[in-house]
């Protein structure tokens, strides 16, 4: 049972204004509407209520039907005996065919999707269509598909030609019209991480990108702090070549934007050669559909891929600085951020020195607020007093890590591990750090390198031209070796920045494409230790 005040009414646009929906999806003679639903969607002339919330006409009834379909007759939904159920009148019209099924399950009907004319519906923990009998009288009726297998967020379906995706509470599943799988095989254990509390399930929301040829879903993970419930962490699936990878960022929700007309080069005030825009490409097309993204505070932008940083999309609302210029409390209204993240600054007015820098986060006392130390190099402190304007992004860094690697494990043999190239996008300035485990150890082996005093190598690798190999300026592909020193049962390299990388934009903002490696490897011991 719910209250009015729980449910929202259906609202529709008509001559430039909302009108109230909801009264007239009177289906009883009494007067007894559909007060919400959690799904609207048209289905073969027919307008379907998934999931409704009903509502006696004096308003002393109010009850949730978690598992039904209502739908009205084949014509328009405006019509006052559209919804009206059978032997039932309004308005002096009677019944056109409109009525409700449930399905046969307790569980809340969560979301739907199409695949070609079959309308596949998404419950709690099973799937099921809802099928058009063609018989005018009695329209639909439920068909099972799975019964262990459904969705738990309503914007989390991702449609195909020949699948449709959802994520629930066991995986991430495809539906082919007949059958239900999980695709998350590779990472199995990714879903178990999403934030439950605060509605964080509710909170997932998918998109399919064309133009990258991936489904990115934004998702709140377990790790981040109880106190800021919107999704940090967007899971993304290439679909292309079944691979999985996961970005730091707060997005809220997706879709699609379509461009009226191309840009017109008359009217770019910016250097082609200084823009991320290619000549004639897609991104500067007319009707090319862009996904774009939207975050808790309100700021909507387009997901370039071409763009190697994050969108600068939170809104500063006051800084203070403390510590005598060395440091900063920041109020950034559900700023979303957590202890070591990396954000820049741009568009401070009235405090000097932070403009174009990146800082650590060191603590972050309320969902509102945070702070950071000055500790970039060389030392310049802040002044002045904040008067507005500014924004920040999250800056990312990159985590690779591979799995164990031993091409001699049916030899019975060790694996020595001498060097690695690597094949690199060329950049101006650009570089990570490539550091190794041993066996199953969790010690980076680096640090411990160079405390023992055998260390021969840093393990960076730089994606710029060696400035004393003149044949690699202008090439748009490198190749650059890392040296290491490993023996053990199995290899395994983690590649990301180090803070004095991370700090400086000139790296950190860089986009790092690593095409091939080629391993020098050799077997060692006569059998695995």
């Amino acid at each position: 049972m719910v209250t009015a005040g729980n449910a929202d009414h259906m609202y529709y646009l008509v001559a430039g204004a909302w009108a109230d929906f909801s009264p007239l999806t009177i289906f009883h003679t009494d007067g007894s509407f559909v007060q919400t639903a959690r799904i609207i969607i048209g289905f073969n002339q027919r307008l379907l209520l998934l999931n409704t919330v009903e509502q006696s006409a004096d308003g002393t009834t109010i009850q949730q039907f978690v598992n039904r379909c209502r739908y009205s007759f084949a014509g328009s939904p405006f019509a006052v005996n559209a919804w009206l159920e059978p032997n039932n009148t309004n308005g002096g019209e009677s019944w056109g065919g409109g009525g409700f099924v449930d399905a046969t399950t307790a569980e809340a009907i969560i979301g739907v999707e199409f695949i070609k004319n079959h309308l596949i519906v998404f419950f709690e923990s099973s799937t099921w269509e809802i099928v058009d009998t063609g018989n005018p009288n009695d329209p639909f009726l439920w068909q099972r598909l799975n019964v262990e297998l459904g969705s738990e967020s309503t914007f989390s379906t991702v449609a195909f030609d020949k699948v449709a995706l959802a994520t629930g509470g066991t995986g991430i599943h495809a539906c082919n019209g007949s059958n239900v799988e999980r695709i998350d095989n590779k990472i199995p254990d990714k879903i178990f991480g999403i934030n439950d509390s605060s509605t964080g399930v509710a909170r997932i929301w998918g998109i399919r990108d064309y133009f990258t040829e991936m489904v990115y879903w934004c998702m709140p993970v377990n790790s981040q702090p109880s106190n800021q419930p919107y999704p940090s962490s967007v899971l993304i699936y290439n679909y292309k070549n079944n691979s999985w990878a996961l970005n730091d960022d707060c997005i809220t929700a997706f879709g699609y934007f379509q461009q009226q007309l191309a840009l017109q080069l008359q009217f770019w005030d910016i250097e082609l050669q200084e823009s991320h825009w290619e000549l004639g490409g897609g991104d500067v097309a007319g009707n090319v559909r862009q996904v774009i993204a939207g975050n808790q505070q309100g700021f909507v932008y387009l997901v370039q891929s071409d763009v190697s940083v994050n969108c600068s999309a939170r809104q500063i609302t006051n800084i203070v600085i403390t510590a005598g210029g060395n440091g900063a409390t920041f109020t950034v209204i559900d700023h979303m951020l957590g202890v070591g993240n990396y954000i820049s600054l741009i568009g401070i007015v009235g405090i000097t020195n932070m403009n174009g820098n990146i800082y650590s986060v060191v603590t972050t006392p309320t969902a509102n607020t945070f702070t950071i130390q000055n500790t970039n190099l060389p030392l310049t402190l802040w002044t002045g007093v904040y008067q507005g304007g500014g924004t920040l992004a999250f800056t990312s860094n990159i985590q690779v890590v591979s799995k164990q690697w031993n091409p001699y494990v049916t030899q019975d043999r060790n694996i020595f591990l001498s060097k690695i190239d690597f094949s690199v996008k060329s950049t101006e300035s650009g570089q990570v750090t490539v550091d190794y485990l041993v066996g199953s150890g969790e010690q980076l082996q680096i640090n411990q390198a160079r405390q023992s005093g055998t260390l021969i190598g840093t393990g960076v690798l730089e994606t710029f031209p060696y400035p004393s190999v003149p044949s690699e300026t202008g090439q748009d592909r490198l190749w650059h070796p890392v040296y290491f020193q490993g023996d053990a049962q199995c290899i395994q390299i983690v590649i990301n920045m180090t803070d004095v990388q991370i700090r400086n934009p000139d790296i950190s903002e860089e986009d790092i494409q690593i095409e091939a490696m080629t391993l020098y490897t050799m077997p060692t011991s006569s059998r695995l230790t």
